[in-house]
């Protein structure tokens, strides 16, 4: 299996597709036999994800994720585990242990780390309103208020 982790230093990037830098972890057996740095910095998400498909990515570990860049990974075989907070190899060892769900909370609290807070989606309903967000930027910009 192999896990790509979205870095923003040593924690999980807050937002997928603008970190510089991502980890390509190999696990067999439970255990991480390989990993791989992969810089990300000034390519375009399609290319990121074009990458994460041609290494064979089975999971990305990230923090936000928009809801195209989640339908493109899943369409292509990624699950994903979104909003993920904190240190990315906390995360990893989290995800090791099938541990990791959605909004686990990874930073430190004191000498103890924090397992998560629960899930909030095990798939997000992007559909749930359908159009809205389209619509809401529709009306600010024949109303004037921005450029979208």
């Amino acid at each position: 299996m192999k896990v790509a982790v979205s870095l923003f230093g040593p924690l999980v990037s807050p937002r997928f597709g603008y970190s510089p830098e991502m980890i390509l972890v190999t696990i067999e057996g439970g255990e991480v036999v390989s990993q791989e740095r992969l810089y990300t910095g000034g390519l375009s998400i399609p290319h990121i994800l074009n990458h994460l498909s041609a290494s064979k990515v089975d999971a990305l570990i990230c923090g936000g994720i928009d809801e195209f860049c989640y339908r493109q990974l899943v369409s292509r075989g990624i699950s994903v585990v979104p909003d993920v907070v904190g240190d990315a190899e906390t995360a990893l060892q989290f995800f090791l242990r099938g541990r990791l769900r959605p909004r686990t909370d990874c930073r430190r609290k004191g000498k103890r780390f924090c397992g998560g807070r629960g899930s909030w989606f095990d798939e997000p309903n992007w559909d749930a309103h359908p159009g809205k967000f389209i619509a809401e930027r529709k009306d600010d910009h024949d109303s004037g208020k921005g450029n979208l």
